[in-house]
C-alpha cells in the first residue's frame, strides 16, 4: 500500500505532537538547583575572610603586628582586647568574653551580631565614620561561619 499525502501529513502532525509533549514534560520537571556559592568553593579564613576583617576591621582589631607597622605600640589598637589579625584570636573574642565566630553557629558568633546591628545601634561595629563591610561581605561571613569556620 502507497501512502498518500493525507496518511504522511498524519503521520507529521503526530510526530509533531509527541515531539511536544516529550518537550513539555521536560520543562514541567523540577531541575535540581544550582548549589549556592559557598557550596562551590569551601570558604576559608585565610581567603575569604581575613582579607574582609583587613580592610575593615583592623584599624581598630587589627593586632599587635598590625599597630607596630602602623607605628603604635603593641596592644594599643583594641579597647575591647579583641583582635582579628588570626584564625585563633577571631574565634575567641575580646573583653566581652563572648566567642567572636562560633563555628556553625552564626547566631551565637559576637561578631557577626555587631556586625549586622541596625546603622544606629550604639554597639555596631565598625563605629560610624570606619569602613564597614558589605552587606556581601556579611553574607559571606554569616555562610563562612554556618558552614563550620574552616581555617
Amino acid at each position: 500500500m502507497k501512502p498518500t499525502n493525507s496518511s504522511l501529513h498524519l503521520i507529521a502532525v503526530a510526530c509533531a505532537a509527541l515531539s511536544l509533549t516529550a518537550g513539555l514534560r521536560a520543562a514541567d520537571t523540577p531541575a535540581a538547583p544550582a548549589p549556592a556559592a559557598a557550596d562551590a568553593k569551601k570558604l576559608t579564613f585565610t581567603a575569604d575572610i581575613k582579607p574582609i576583617l583587613e580592610k575593615n576591621c583592623y584599624v581598630c582589631h587589627g593586632g599587635d603586628d598590625y599597630a607596630k607597622a602602623q607605628g603604635k605600640a603593641a596592644g594599643s589598637m583594641s579597647k575591647s582586647k579583641l583582635t582579628l589579625d588570626t584564625y585563633e584570636n577571631a574565634l575567641k573574642g575580646g573583653r566581652s568574653n563572648k566567642p567572636g565566630f562560633v563555628p556553625g553557629k552564626a547566631a551565637d558568633s559576637e561578631i557577626i551580631h555587631r556586625i549586622a546591628l541596625a546603622p544606629d545601634d550604639k554597639q555596631i561595629m565598625p563605629p560610624k565614620g570606619k569602613p564597614a563591610p558589605s552587606a556581601a561581605d556579611i553574607k559571606l561571613i554569616t555562610d563562612w561561619v554556618n558552614s563550620g569556620a574552616a581555617k
